[in-house]
């Protein structure tokens, strides 16, 4: 199984992170890092808590080679998930063709912490594409300070020249972040 994902990152202002760090919003020095540090705390913290915060497209691709597959339920490991198409291949190589499942076939069941898909009838075939989209639809502002303290920790050891005993670490994003993680038990 394969999961290709897409991700936008424009819920947050780098005016409101240069804010916290003290720096000149018309200062744009800073810009393109800061954007980096962003991206890497926000897949931080997605890792964390195992789940989407910021809206993601993503393609979820099962290939059986040897034989047709058949699936009844596909859990898909996230929340806040919306199917955009199920497409399912016969034949193999450039015999092979792709068909769109119509939606009535099968069923979004939604969970504390997963989606299932649940087809009604037996679904076969040699390649199974599951094309949604995730991330949450408002990012709580715990998480967003979560979020801006990492970027904060990774922009103040840059500043410092990597010298990591300047800095105290002080859990405050682990800590934030822990009511968000998305257990499967």
């Amino acid at each position: 199984m394969i999961i290709t994902k897409t991700k936008t990152y424009d819920q947050f202002a780098i005016s409101e992170l240069k804010e916290d760090l003290n720096i000149d919003e018309s200062d744009l020095t800073y810009n393109g890092q800061i954007k980096r540090y962003l991206k890497s705390a926000i897949d931080i913290a997605e890792q964390l808590i195992q789940d989407d915060i910021v809206p993601t497209v993503a393609v979820l691709e099962e290939n059986s080679y040897l034989t047709n597959f058949v699936y009844i339920n596909y859990p898909i490991y996230t929340t806040n998930v919306r199917v955009t198409s199920i497409q399912i291949s016969s034949g193999f190589g450039s015999g092979s063709t792709l068909t769109t499942l119509d939606p009535a076939s099968y069923a979004v069941e939604k969970f504390n912490n997963y989606t299932n898909i649940r087809f009604k009838g037996s679904a076969s075939g040699t390649r199974l594409l599951i094309s949604y989209t995730s991330g949450m639809p408002v990012i709580p502002e715990s998480i967003k300070r979560a979020i801006f303290i990492k970027v904060g920790e990774m922009f103040d050891v840059d500043r410092n020249g990597y010298v990591a005993n300047l800095i105290q670490k002080t859990n405050a994003f682990e800590r934030m972040l822990s009511p968000f993680v998305n257990s499967l038990y």
